[in-house]
C-alpha cells in the first residue's frame, strides 16, 4: 500500500495531490477511535475548505470537533498536553513551509507530540478500508468553536518565561501564517518592543519571500536601515513550529547556532545535573565539534523533528534542535513552538552585544543545500529505488572530516544533497561534479 504519511503529516498540491477525499477519510478513521477531535488551520487559501470537510466528516461518524480555527500547529499540541488525556487527538490543516498551493493534514497525537509511525500505519489501513466510505453513526458529534483555547495557549506563552527580555526591538517576521495574528502581543506581554512584517495573511502571500525559509532574503531587507543595528530579527514559518534569527551583522542564528548559543548560556548560569542535547544529522560537522568543546556529547538522530521528539522522550535532556529551527524543549512541550523558542532565548541573552559576544567561540562549518525537484514524488521514489541513485550515493556519499549527506524530502519531490566541509572552497569542486552528474541522469 503506498504511504499517505510522510516525515510530517500528509502533504500535497491542494486540491489535486490532496483532495477532500483524503481529508475525509482522515478524519472518519480518527473519529473511530477518538471522540474528541481538536482542529486548527493555518492562513492558506484552501486550508478553511479541508478544515470543513474534516468537520463534516468527524462529526457524521460521532465525533465532537473542538474548532480552534487559525492557529499554529504549537496551539493544537499545547491544547492537547493540557489535557493530560489519552482520548482526545488533533489536527491542523497546514504545509508548514511551504508555498500557498500546497496543504497538509498533520494529526497531533494525545499528549501534544508526534502521532507514532505504526499509528500512522494503522490510520493508512483505516483510510483504505472502503467501509469508511459508509460510516453511518445514529449519534452525530457536537461541534464546539473553541477559539478561546487559542487565547488560553496564548495566555500560557505571556505567562512563560518571566525573565524574557531584550534591548533591542524584535523584528517579528510572521510569515503571513498562523501566527500573524498574535506573535506579536506574547513579546509585548513580556516588556519587549516588536516591530512586525509578513503579518497580513491573504491566503496566497504564506512564506511567499518571507518567513524562516526566506531569512537570508529578509535580513538584508531589515537591517538595511541603519537605525536597525541593535535589533534583532525573527522569522517564523508559516505554521509557527520552528524559527530563524538573524543580527544585523548578517548572521543567521538557525537551530544549530541556538543549541550551541542555549547549551553555552545554561552552562555558564550555573546549570547543575547531567543532561544531554539532540541534533539531527542535518547538523554541521563545526557545530557538533563546537558543543563537544562545550564538553556535552550529542545524540545525533535521522532527519526530522519526529526523530527529535523520539530521542527526547528518553529523558535528561535540555532541548533537542534541528537545523532548520525546530527546536523543542521537553521540560515545556512536546514539539517545537517557535514562539516559546525564541521566549526560552531571550530568557538567556537580552541584547544583540550578548549574542555577538557568545557566537565568537562557535565554528560551524561551511554548509551548502542543493535540492535537485521531481515532476512528482513517484518520480522521486523511482530514481531513490534505480541503479543510477545507488551509484550516485557510492560516488558521492562520504563521511569524515567534510561530508555529502544525501536524502530524498520526506514533504516534498525533492532530493536533497548536503555539503558539510571545512570551507567554501573545498566544497566547490564536489558541487560541481554532483552538479554535471544529477543533469546527466
Amino acid at each position: 500500500m503506498k504511504h499517505l504519511f510522510g516525515t510530517d503529516g500528509i502533504r500535497g498540491v491542494a486540491n489535486a495531490d490532496l483532495t477532500l477525499d483524503v481529508a475525509a477519510c482522515l478524519a472518519r478513521a480518527l473519529a473511530l477511535s477518538h471522540r474528541q477531535i481538536y482542529l486548527g488551520m493555518d492562513t492558506r487559501e484552501s486550508s478553511p475548505m479541508f478544515a470543513g470537510q474534516i468537520v463534516a466528516s468527524a462529526l457524521s461518524a460521532g465525533a465532537d470537533v473542538y474548532d480552534m480555527g487559525v492557529v499554529g500547529t504549537p496551539g493544537v499540541a499545547y491544547t492537547l498536553a493540557s489535557l493530560k488525556s489519552t482520548h482526545p487527538i488533533g489536527i491542523v490543516v497546514t504545509a508548514s513551509h511551504n508555498p500557498y498551493q500546497d496543504n497538509g493534514l498533520k494529526v497531533i497525537a494525545p499528549g501534544g507530540g508526534k502521532l507514532p509511525v505504526e499509528e500512522e500505519r494503522r490510520l493508512e489501513g483505516a483510510m483504505a478500508y472502503s467501509v469508511l466510505e459508509q460510516v453511518k453513526n445514529p449519534r452525530v458529534g457536537q461541534y464546539v468553536s473553541a477559539k478561546s483555547l487559542r487565547g488560553d495557549y496564548i495566555d500560557h506563552l505571556k505567562a512563560t518565561c518571566p525573565r524574557a527580555s531584550f534591548e533591542g526591538t524584535l523584528v517579528l517576521d510572521c510569515a503571513n501564517g498562523a501566527l500573524s495574528a498574535y506573535a506579536s502581543s506574547v513579546f509585548r506581554a513580556h516588556g519587549m518592543k516588536t516591530s512586525l512584517i509578513a503579518n497580513h495573511p491573504d491566503g496566497r502571500n504564506i512564506n511567499a519571500g518571507v518567513g524562516a525559509t526566506s531569512i537570508d532574503q529578509t535580513r538584508r531587507k531589515v537591517f538595511r536601515d541603519e537605525t536597525r543595528q541593535k535589533d534583532l530579527l525573527i522569522a517564523f514559518d508559516g505554521d509557527g513550529d520552528r524559527l530563524m534569527m538573524a543580527l544585523p551583522s548578517g548572521t543567521v542564528i538557525d537551530g544549530d547556532a541556538l543549541s550551541y548559543l542555549v547549551l553555552k548560556a545554561e552552562l555558564e548560569q550555573g546549570r547543575q545535573g547531567s543532561f544531554g542535547i539532540a541534533l539531527t544529522k542535518m547538523s554541521t560537522l563545526g557545530t557538533i565539534r563546537s558543543i563537544r568543546a562545550l564538553g556535552v556529547e550529542p545524540t545525533i538522530t535521522e532527519v526530522g523533528d519526529r526523530a527529535l521528539a523520539e530521542a527526547l522522550r528518553d529523558g535528561g535532556y535540555l532541548l533537542g534542535a534541528e537545523q532548520s529551527g525546530h527546536v523543542i524543549f521537553p521540560d515545556e512541550m512536546p514539539t517545537g513552538d517557535g514562539i516559546l523558542t525564541a521566549l526560552r532565548f531571550l530568557s538567556l541573552y537580552h541584547s544583540e552585544r550578548e549574542i555577538r559576544w557568545a557566537l565568537k567561540t562557535y565554528h560551524p562549518s561551511y554548509q551548502e543545500l542543493m535540492n535537485f525537484s521531481f515532476r512528482s514524488r513517484e518520480d522521486l521514489g523511482n530514481f531513490v529505488d534505480s541503479l543510477a541513485y545507488r551509484k550516485f550515493v557510492a560516488e558521492f556519499g562520504k563521511e569524515g572530516d567534510s561530508r555529502v549527506f544525501i536524502r530524498p524530502s520526506g514533504t516534498e519531490p525533492v532530493l536533497r544533497v548536503l555539503l558539510d566541509f571545512p570551507s567554501k572552497f573545498e566544497a566547490a569542486e564536489a558541487r560541481s561534479r554532483i552538479m554535471d552528474f544529477m543533469e546527466a541522469r
